[in-house]
Parts: structure tokens; C-alpha cells; sequence
């Protein structure tokens, strides 16, 4: 009985070794295409070799945390349009922005609680999309924004204003301290979002 167990234990591990001997496959690498513009189609991935599967994956990586870095500042910022504004940035917003756009957005939240403006109704909704980055003062990542503010009103002294739609490019790159923060923005009123 001893003698057959043992046979049959090692055809088994004499057919697992003789399955498992062979060379691994290389698995395919695939590239992602760069982030193209509102409208376009972007290709397909393609096969790739591992440096360039490597650069894509940090690219990819990049863009991600620039997407919830902007989310953040956008939630933080949000949250003090709806108290009324503010004479100074929180910390949180210190640690999302750099000049210029620390500036801009310091010197709006000041004026609305100078101006005593206060915003009732739903927050704003939010659409963000990776663009092609346009490599504007040391810029890593674009992006354009959409803040649909529609259902919103602002009530100020002189008047009522209903909520609008803003669409906006903002730009990222890292600092100095390794991190990495929002620095520029344009952009202006639309009928609706783009995307």
C-alpha cells in the first residue's frame, strides 16, 4: 500500500514539474495615448516596451492626483463661498494653491465677505477632464473644469443673482517641497458644460 502511494505521489510530482518547466509568457505591456482635446476621440492603447509602459503609468499616476487635488480645493473652496467667504485661505487651500492663483482665489473669497455676499441652494456640481497639457510656466498636468452652480443664488445687498456656469483650465506643477499644486486659472461663464 506504502509502495503505491509513493508511485502515484511521484508520477504526480513528476507531471506538475514537467507542466510547470517551461518559460513564463512575457506579458504585453500597453500604453495609454496622452489625455486629447474636449471632443476628440483618443486612440487605442498599443503594445509598448516597459520603459515607455513605465513613463505612462507615472503619467497616469500624475494625472490622477491632479484630478483630487483639484476635487479638494474644490470641495474646501466650496465650503467657504457658502459661509460667506473669507478674509484669509484655510490650510487646507494654502496647501492646494501657489501664485497666481492663490492670489485670485484669496482676493474673491475676501471680496464676497467684504461685500457681504451669501449663496443659498445646492453646491455646485463639479465635471473635471485631464486636457493636453499646453506646458505653461513649468506645467505637468491640465485640466478643464466645469462648475455647474445653476439652482444656486447669491444674495448681496444691491440684489439677488442666480448660479452660473463656469468652465475653467487650471494648471498643476510640483514645488520646491515636492508638492504638487494648482497656480493658474482661466476661464469664463458658459450656457452649460462642454463635457
Amino acid at each position: 500500500m506504502n509502495r503505491t502511494w509513493l508511485i502515484t505521489i511521484t508520477a504526480l510530482a513528476v507531471l506538475v514539474a514537467g507542466c510547470s518547466s517551461g518559460p513564463e509568457p512575457t506579458p504585453q505591456l500597453m500604453c495609454t495615448p496622452g489625455p486629447v482635446e474636449l471632443g476628440q476621440t483618443a486612440p487605442p492603447p498599443h503594445e509598448c516596451d516597459r520603459e515607455a509602459w513605465e513613463k505612462d503609468q507615472e503619467r497616469l499616476k500624475l494625472e490622477k492626483q491632479a484630478v483630487v487635488i483639484h476635487s479638494s480645493f474644490d470641495r474646501d473652496y466650496q465650503r467657504l463661498v457658502w459661509a460667506g467667504g473669507s478674509e484669509t485661505l484655510t490650510p487646507e487651500l494654502e496647501g492646494y494653491l501657489a501664485e497666481p492663483m492663490k492670489g485670485s482665489i484669496q482676493r474673491l473669497l475676501a471680496r464676497q465677505k467684504q461685500d457681504g455676499v451669501i449663496v443659498s441652494g445646492p453646491r455646485p456640481r463639479l465635471t473635471e477632464k485631464v486636457i493636453p497639457n499646453p506646458h505653461i510656466d513649468g506645467s505637468e498636468v491640465a485640466l478643464k473644469t466645469c462648475t455647474d452652480s445653476r439652482g444656486s443664488m447669491a444674495h448681496a445687498p444691491e440684489g439677488n443673482y442666480p448660479g452660473r456656469v463656469y468652465v475653467a483650465v487650471r494648471l498643476l506643477k510640483h514645488y520646491p517641497d515636492g508638492s504638487l499644486r494648482l497656480f493658474h486659472t482661466n476661464g469664463e461663464v458658459e450656457d452649460s458644460c462642454p463635457f
